[in-house]
């Protein structure tokens, strides 16, 4: 019976402390169950065969990768909770003669409890979950779901793995805590920190200059480029900036708060903002942690489902017509008859029938770009930073392809500007001024090849001899064949939808055996593909972690709850002892509470609005240029997670009141 003890005293244990091991263990095993179906997904064999699997790939092994890292840190965080308070309990068993030796021994068995219930029964979640998580993701992908039923080897192995190491950093993590502990410590592990903290005003203006610097990093973005490339630089200053703020901030505006006498001096005020003041030092690590997740949450959630809700928008974008060709001819040389008719002869014998076709010449070159000046360029001098791809026709053509006729003095023209540029009344390029007599609301076909990670300016000149000088200016040996003549012809096709592909890929062979040399194609059918593998891949995960970020927002405050409720529990009977109300009580409980428990919400709220600029130039890249359609999914993000939000306040606040009050 002796060599049963241990594991008979921690089975006895977890099951007193259940209110701390069960939504632990609930956590483990739903960490478990996304990470082991992520697995199971990114390598489904299934996938492989479809259109579109690398970009399906890499963001499912993306989504692997941030779900393991997030999981070791967030087990590690909420286990703390868990020994913070067990320390009173493991004090009481080494005072009464247990030795540390003893105490590590009921860890080690605890600890193994927790990995067998929580590793396991995550793995026969994720199992019996991982058929219709792939149902869903290849309904999301658009593709069709096969039969069958499997279980990968692969991902059961790296998940136990995986979370058996996180277990073991905990256990060692424990065994550290306690054994650097003096049992009267123990004892008084729970209330550690009960004393009034400091105002660390260095701290205060690191706070403010890093959250200062990272809003201005944010809010200083216009090009898609630039915001891809400091994006993670602007959120580790914001995470700095709030963890600074809410260590000393919280702080300083609880002083403040008593300073104040007239709200101070109150029954509910001065409990909770005793209380809070005392216990700040760890309750703002808590809440600072709580905001950088609800933060992840609104961000993760508002941008995939803008994407996903998107495509559509960004494919017609995109692709204005099913086919499309950009045809180049040296100066001087005549239209491409030859490569138009191949075109359409091949149409013709696979059965289509081109439909609206649209055919115009313009000019396109690469510019560096200062303000409304611009400077031509080559190509091995890009940056994708100040630069903008121009493209310009002829009033004539522009008729021709809208039915709208343009009158334009010479050097004067109308513009079109992508991805933030716009609004100059003049400007100058390659050293020759033009006068912008309109800013147009659009252009009706975009080229294929415009960038979306710079800006594109699309100018259309009075005539052929604007047309020309634009042609005829100097341009770099290595700017290769920028600023050739351009043939757009693009159109869509009426046939048998299923052969598109192969009729586009003959096109492409009749091309190659035309005198034309240079040439690019598009094929909308064809970037379908591609658009919904990344952009139904990328709403998928994103619903992935945004039910963790939601899961672990929930835990913490859960465990930060109970955590004060049990502080706090001796406080209020003295004070009921001394006179104050059942009412009193429970209106300083909902005062105290409330400080603190929107705060993070609120907080967030306003990282994601100064966020929102970045935000949107990092969708451009993805083609999404609906700024109004992101605002709209931002919208509705925060009122879901808000409501979600007050319900774990309420559950919370219940249970807090519950171990605060002797008589509930």
């Amino acid at each position: 019976m002796i060599k049963f003890f241990y594991p008979r005293l921690a089975g006895q244990s977890m099951v007193k402390n259940r209110r701390f091991y069960v939504p632990y263990l609930m956590a483990c095993a739903f960490t478990a169950a996304m990470f082991y179906d992520l697995c199971f997904l990114a390598g489904h064999p299934g996938l492989k065969n479809m259109k579109g699997s690398a970009s399906i790939a890499f963001v499912l092994m993306l989504g692997v990768i941030v779900v393991g890292f997030f999981s070791g840190i967030f087990l590690f965080y909420t286990n703390s909770f868990l020994i913070k308070n067990r320390k009173k309990e493991l004090g009481l068993y080494n005072i009464l003669g247990m030795e540390k030796k003893n105490i590590a021994h009921l860890l080690l068995w605890e600890s193994f409890f927790s990995a067998i219930a929580g590793i396991g029964v995550g793995l026969m979640v994720g199992i019996a979950l991982s058929k219709l998580l792939l149902m869903l993701l290849l309904r999301l992908l658009r593709f069709e779901i096969p039969l069958g039923f499997q279980v990968s080897a692969f991902g059961v192995s790296v998940t136990a793995i995986l979370f058996g190491g996180i277990f073991l950093v905990n256990l060692l993590h424990n065994l550290l805590s306690i054994q650097l502990s003096h049992p009267m410590e123990l004892l008084k592990g729970s209330n550690a920190g009960e004393r009034e903290p400091r105002t660390r005003w260095p701290i205060a203006m690191l706070g403010l200059l890093t959250l200062g610097g990272g809003y201005a990093l944010a809010l200083s973005i216009d090009s898609p480029a630039m915001a891809v490339g400091v994006f993670f630089i602007a959120v580790i200053l914001v995470i700095i900036g709030t963890y600074c703020l809410f260590i000393s901030g919280s702080i300083a505006l609880l002083k403040t708060l008593r300073r104040n006498k007239n709200y101070y001096y109150r029954a509910n005020h001065f409990i909770s903002v005793s209380g809070m003041l005392y216990r700040m030092k760890q309750n703002a690590a808590g809440l600072a942690s709580i905001c950088i997740l609800c933060t992840m949450v609104l961000v993760t959630l508002s941008t995939t489902v803008c994407l996903y809700s998107g495509e559509e928008e960004v494919l017609n974008h995109r692709y204005p017509k099913d086919v499309s060709f950009l045809l180049s001819v040296e100066n001087g040389a005549p239209a491409p008859v030859d490569a138009v008719e191949a075109i359409q002869e091949t149409a013709a014998q696979y059965g289509f029938e081109i439909v609206d076709p649209v055919t115009y010449a313009y000019i396109s070159f690469q510019a560096d770009m200062q303000g409304n000046v611009l400077g031509q360029r080559g190509l091995s001098q890009y940056s994708g930073i100040d630069s903008c791809l121009v493209y310009a026709i002829t009033s004539a053509e522009y008729a021709r392809i809208t039915g709208e006729t343009v009158s334009l003095e010479k050097n004067h023209v109308l513009a079109y500007g992508m991805n933030g540029i716009g609004g100059w009344d003049s400007l100058s390029l390659c050293g020759q001024k033009f006068e912008i007599d309109a800013w147009i609301d659009a252009f009706p076909y975009t080229s294929v090849s415009a960038s979306h990670m710079t800006g594109s300016l699309y100018l259309i000149l009075p005539g052929e001899p604007d047309f020309e000088t634009i042609r005829a200016m100097p341009r770099l040996e290595d700017d290769g064949d920028l600023g050739c003549l351009r043939w757009y012809y693009g159109f869509d096709l009426s046939g048998e939808m299923n052969r598109v592909l192969e009729c586009v890929d003959a096109m492409r062979t009749a091309i190659s055996n035309t005198s034309l040399s240079h040439w690019t194609s598009d094929c909308r059918q064809d970037g379908e593909n591609l658009f919904y593998s990344l952009y139904g891949g990328l709403f998928f995960i994103g619903l992935f972690l945004g039910a963790i970020f939601l899961m672990a927002t929930a835990l913490i405050i859960y465990y930060k709850q109970i955590s004060e409720g049990y502080d706090d529990k001796a406080r209020y009977e003295i004070m009921q002892k001394v006179g104050m109300s059942k009412a009193e009580v429970r209106s300083s409980i909902r005062s105290q509470v409330l400080s603190v428990f929107f705060l993070p919400l609120i907080v967030s709220m306003v990282h994601l609005a100064f966020a929102f600029k970045m935000i949107t130039k990092i969708l451009v890249v993805f083609c999404l240029t609906n700024i109004g359609l992101f605002a709209l999914c931002c919208g509705l993000t925060i009122l879901i997670f808000a409501a979600g939000y007050t319900a774990i306040y309420l559950v919370t606040a219940r249970t807090y009141y519950k171990i605060v009050s002797p008589n509930p």
